[in-house]
């Protein structure tokens, strides 16, 4: 599952984007079986917006 969330600016310290991470992945699995071990998110800029990109691969199930 990929998402951009976009703002006109985010500032976030590393520990800050690490609980993003954190509770964006505890919110997904409520629904979805996330791999967490191939979690990738950035701040982009994006037709010159910030944007968070947030990508949590899907487990297969089955």
């Amino acid at each position: 599952m990929q998402f951009i969330l976009i703002q006109d600016r985010i500032k976030l310290t590393p520990e800050e984007m690490d609980a993003l991470k954190q509770d964006m992945l505890e919110v997904l699995s409520k629904y979805i079986t996330v791999d967490d071990r191939g979690i990738k998110m950035a701040v982009d800029r994006i037709d010159g917006v910030t944007a968070l990109v947030a990508n949590f691969p899907i487990k297969k199930s089955g």
